[in-house]
């Protein structure tokens, strides 16, 4: 699910058809005005959602993108791209969070965002181990699928199954290296026997 706010129309200039199809852009707007009393937030209530099945995009105005996290109001929070975190709503997440938090107060505002994911954390009510157990699996799955589909894409002869494993392997190793900087720039790290041993066995 993508919010969006600020839709945009650009031209994108094909030089096979010499013709210009136009491409959507739509991001969440988010506004934030400071000053010495006060912080005001505001943000628009346009939202894209996606059907599992259909795939088709169902836009709508009515999304409400900023929820009080304190009872007496003095404290609010804004939310925009993903609107669950692991299949739960941030908009019953922020809620759940009020309640437990009552009538309390903390001096800063990071305090607040401290105890909002240390109650995320601690929940085994909203995130039950054998939910969350599967959901790592199904992430590392699709993390495995998408590396081996970057290998695949780096070095075709990767999946040859007329060249001996050895050699398969050594063009995996070569993959790794360049994954691995790919991943490194997006400051995501791999174990150094993780990805060999994990093609190794892909292999066999």
């Amino acid at each position: 699910m993508h919010n969006c706010g600020v839709c945009g129309k650009l031209g994108a200039f094909s030089p096979n058809n010499q013709q210009s199809e136009q491409w959507e852009i739509r991001v969440t707007s988010e506004v934030l005005i400071l000053n010495k009393h006060a912080i005001v937030l505001g943000a628009d209530s346009a939202v894209t959602t996606s059907g599992a099945e259909s795939g088709q995009s169902r836009y709508s105005k009515s999304a409400n993108k900023i929820f009080e996290i304190a009872q007496n109001g003095s404290v609010a929070v804004t939310i925009y791209g993903n609107s669950h975190i692991d299949l739960l709503p941030w908009e019953l997440a922020i809620k759940l969070f009020r309640r437990h938090l009552g009538k309390a107060t903390f001096s800063k505002v990071s305090d607040y965002s401290t105890g909002l994911v240390e109650f995320l954390k601690a929940n085994d009510t909203l995130f039950p181990p054998r939910l969350r157990s599967s959901w790592v699996k199904h992430q590392f799955d699709t993390s495995l699928k998408l590396v081996v589909e970057e290998a695949k894409r780096g070095s075709p002869k990767l999946v040859d199954v007329n060249l001996p494993v050895a050699d398969r392997a050594l063009f995996w190793a070569i993959e790794v290296t360049r994954i691995r900087g790919l991943l490194t720039g997006k400051s995501v790290s791999l174990r150094q026997h993780s990805p060999q041993s994990m093609l190794l066995n892909w292999l066999n």
